[in-house]
Parts: C-alpha cells; structure tokens; sequence
C-alpha cells in the first residue's frame, strides 16, 4: 500500500473546478486500489504570508504544520494547480513557502 497526499491548489474553494475534480478522481483511483490517500485543500488552510524571514526559522502549528506531517507520511506526493498568467497562483507559493519553515524542507542524513 503506498501512502499519497494530494495537494489540491486551486485558490478559489466555493465551488467545483477542474483541479478539485482531478484531485478526486486521483484520490477515488487511489482509493480503489487499496492505497492510503491523505489531501491538503490549500484555499481551505489558514496561514500567514511570510513577511520576514527570520520566520522560516520558526516551527509553523495549526494548518502548516497539519499538512507537514501528511506530507512527511507520504510515499507519494501530487501537486495539482491551475496555471495563472503561465505559473502557480500566488496562494500555491504562499503555501510551500510555509511548508518551509521551521527547516522542513531540508534533507535529513
């Protein structure tokens, strides 16, 4: 069994749109074929832009640090987004540079 996140990154989470159907249609997939599927829908996270960067030194709680621990379970890791002016939406990058902190994205030995 492998264990999947799936970060789900449209910014606008009042209504269906095409990433919240791929993301259920992956996780339903999955799901089917007895794998273990944890999902992180960003719009619905509650965080803080980073302002400062003596934050990235700073272990992040509530929704951040929810979605670290599903990431640092999973054995396999799907980013779906919609292209805004040709890159992420500035919500997506808002979220990985949380998921940053506290050195969560620095390689362990």
């Amino acid at each position: 069994m492998t264990k999947i996140c799936i970060i789900q990154g449209h910014p606008d989470n009042g209504k269906e749109h095409f990433c919240h159907a791929l993301a259920k249609t992956y996780k339903d997939g999955a799901l089917a074929h007895r794998h273990e599927v944890h999902t992180i829908d960003i719009a619905s996270l509650k965080f803080d832009l980073l302002r400062d960067p003596a934050d990235m030194a700073v272990i992040p709680s509530g929704d951040i640090h929810t979605a670290q621990m599903k990431i640092k379970m999973a054995d396999h890791l799907v980013i779906i987004y919609p292209l805004w002016l040709g890159t992420m939406p500035a919500i997506v990058k808002a979220f990985f540079e949380r998921l940053a902190c506290g050195e969560f994205m620095v390689a362990q030995q």
